[in-house]
């Protein structure tokens, strides 16, 4: 294990991925409609307009262009935009508007998703007095597609940054790790405060809530039963977990962290070399990336609870 180790370390001397130009999955367009826009990716939709999502495909196009510049790579990608009556139709998972990636596409809600309307109508059984710092991020009624679509966009995008190289993560918690760690530096950086608003206000009121009627909260748990076996809260439950670790991580550290962790994904994975076990994996996180990271794995649990 350890020359596997010190092989990636020579390695990480590149940073350019190896990918198909035509690794975008065209047949899952086939009775799309083509949306023309000037952005340097493909829009397809289930509707005529997708002038709701504008901010959307503006924040996709921003962070598009930093992640080309942060690794290197010119990464081609589509984005398809879906009703929720037609989203079992072209999308890989339930329920409606929940975003997801695969195969050189980002799949996100084209209107009022079911996701963020279910959600939206949980929490509005609450008293408003805990509301309050939802309601000054997403309105009232709250609007969670600014949450659902236009922040987790960015996390779907960064999923594809790896997928384009390699599509067997060493495990399911990495892949995720990475991607929300792309998306809070992006967010982090960008000239918009009420961008990271509202990447960040939901999370924190999820986390604040704590993890009663939480069933699975083991890596262990998330891998064995990844993605539909933990159910839409219990999943949440975990990404929210992702998040806080991230936002943790890039207090101290800086954008370097997202390159070697990206190089570490496509270099570990499966299709490349074995499985590694659990101390073997943290081990190589500890020597390719950093303590800290290795540390989450190590030592899994729920992080200290801040306000970020």
């Amino acid at each position: 294990m350890l020359r596997t180790i010190f092989l990636f370390v020579l390695l990480l001397s590149t940073n350019h991925a190896f990918g198909q130009d035509d690794w975008i999955d065209t047949s899952k367009h086939e009775g799309l409609k083509t949306i023309p826009t000037d952005y340097p990716f493909s829009v397809y939709s289930t509707n005529n307009s997708v002038q709701d999502a504008t901010d959307t495909l503006n924040t996709l196009h921003q962070a598009h262009r930093y992640f080309n510049e942060l690794f290197s790579i010119d990464l081609p990608f589509s984005v398809m935009l879906l009703d929720n009556r037609n989203w079992s139709r072209f999308a890989f998972y339930p329920p409606p508007g929940m975003p997801q990636a695969w195969q050189g596409n980002i799949i996100l809600g084209a209107e009022k998703s079911a996701i963020a309307h279910q959600v939206s109508q949980a929490l509005s059984q609450l008293p408003a007095s805990q509301l309050t710092q939802l309601t000054q991020v997403y309105g009232s009624p709250l609007n969670l597609d600014l949450f659902y679509r236009d922040t987790l966009s960015v996390h779907e995008l960064a999923h594809l940054y790896h997928f384009y190289s390699g599509t067997k993560p060493q495990r399911k918690s990495l892949q995720e790790l990475f991607a929300t760690l792309a998306m809070v530096a992006f967010f982090k950086q960008a000239d918009c405060t009420s961008c990271y608003e509202r990447m960040n206000a939901y999370p924190q009121f999820i986390l604040r809530g704590g993890d009663r009627d939480i069933e699975f909260k083991t890596l262990a748990d998330f891998e064995e039963k990844y993605l539909n076996g933990l159910g839409p809260r219990n999943y949440e439950w975990f990404q929210m977990h992702f998040y806080q670790h991230a936002v943790q991580l890039l207090e101290s550290e800086n954008k370097t962290l997202l390159i070697k962790f990206r190089h570490f994904l496509l270099e570990t994975d499966l299709s490349k070399i074995e499985r590694m076990s659990d101390n073997e994996l943290i081990e190589a996180l500890r020597q390719n990336i950093g303590s800290d990271v290795a540390d989450i794995f190590e030592h899994w649990q729920s992080p200290k609870q801040t306000d970020v």
